[in-house]
C-alpha cells in the first residue's frame, strides 16, 4: 500500500506537464459549439457573427477541429516531456530508498510501467475537456467507470494470487489504454474529424495554440503550488 501509494504521489507530477490547458480546451470548445469562428483569450470575442446553427454545423467547424488537432499535438509534446521528467526523477528518487519486500529492481520496473500509464492518461486528457465542451459528459463518465471498474477488477484479482506491485501497475496502464480508447472513439463519433487527423503536425495552428496559453500558464503555477501542498509531504517524508 505504501509503495503504491508513492507511486500515486510521484505520478502526480504528470499533471503538472498539462500547464492548466484543460480548462482553456473545455472553455474554447464550449465556445465553438455555439457556432463561434474565433477563439478569444477572454471574454466572449466576437459574438456578431453568432447565428443558429443545426448540430451537424456545429460539429463540422472548422475551427473546432483544427482546435482540437492543435491540442493533441501540444498533449502529445506535453506527455513526451512527462515521459523523460518521471523515469528520470523516478529512477533517481526510487533507488535511494529502501524497501522491505520488493527488490529495487522491481520497484523501478513497476513504476517504469506505472509511469507510462500516467502518461498515455496526461497525452489523452483533452480528450476529457472536448467531452465535457461538446455536451457529452455522460459518454465521458461512462470512459471513467468503465476503466476504472477493469482496474479494480484486475487489482483484486492479482492480490488474491499473490501477485506483486508490477501487476497492479499493468493493470493500471491497462486500464487507461481503455479509457482513452473509449474517449478517442466517443469524440470521433460526435466530433467530424478523423483520429489521424488527430496528430497530423500540418493541422497545427498557432492561432488555437496562442487562444490555449493565455490562461493556462497562469493556472500552471496555481496547480504547482496545489501539488506542493497536497502531495509534497508524502514525497519528502518517504524520503
Amino acid at each position: 500500500v505504501g509503495v503504491w501509494l508513492l507511486f500515486i504521489t510521484l505520478g502526480g507530477v504528470a499533471g503538472l506537464f498539462e500547464f492548466g490547458f484543460y480548462n482553456s480546451i473545455l472553455r474554447l470548445v464550449s465556445y465553438t459549439c455555439t457556432g463561434k469562428k474565433d477563439l478569444p483569450k477572454e471574454g466572449l470575442g466576437d459574438i456578431t457573427s453568432l447565428k443558429e446553427n443545426s448540430k451537424s454545423d456545429i460539429f463540422n467547424n472548422k475551427t473546432l477541429i483544427s482546435l482540437l488537432a492543435t491540442t493533441s499535438i501540444v498533449y502529445l509534446i506535453m506527455a513526451i516531456f512527462a515521459l523523460l521528467f518521471l523515469y528520470l526523477f523516478g529512477y533517481l528518487y526510487l533507488s535511494s530508498l529502501t524497501y522491505l519486500n520488493y527488490s529495487t529492481q522491481e520497484i523501478l520496473s513497476a513504476w517504469y510501467i506505472f509511469s507510462l500509464g500516467s502518461v498515455v492518461n496526461l497525452a489523452f486528457s483533452y480528450l476529457n475537456a472536448t467531452l465535457h465542451g461538446i455536451g457529452r459528459v455522460n459518454l465521458s463518465n461512462i470512459s471513467i467507470i468503465i476503466s476504472r471498474i477493469i482496474f479494480i477488477i484486475g487489482a483484486v484479482i492479482s492480490l488474491v494470487n499473490g501477485m506483486d506491485i508490477m501487476a497492479i501497475s499493468i493493470c493500471w496502464l491497462a486500464s487507461i489504454v481503455i479509457l482513452r480508447v473509449f474517449n478517442i472513439i466517443f469524440v470521433a463519433k460526435n466530433v467530424s474529424i478523423s483520429i489521424e487527423s488527430l496528430f497530423k503536425i500540418s493541422a497545427f495552428s498557432n492561432y488555437a495554440f496562442q487562444g490555449l496559453w493565455s490562461n493556462s500558464k497562469k493556472m500552471a503555477i496555481v496547480n504547482i503550488g496545489a501539488y506542493m501542498i497536497s502531495r509534497g509531504s508524502i514525497i519528502v517524508a518517504n524520503y
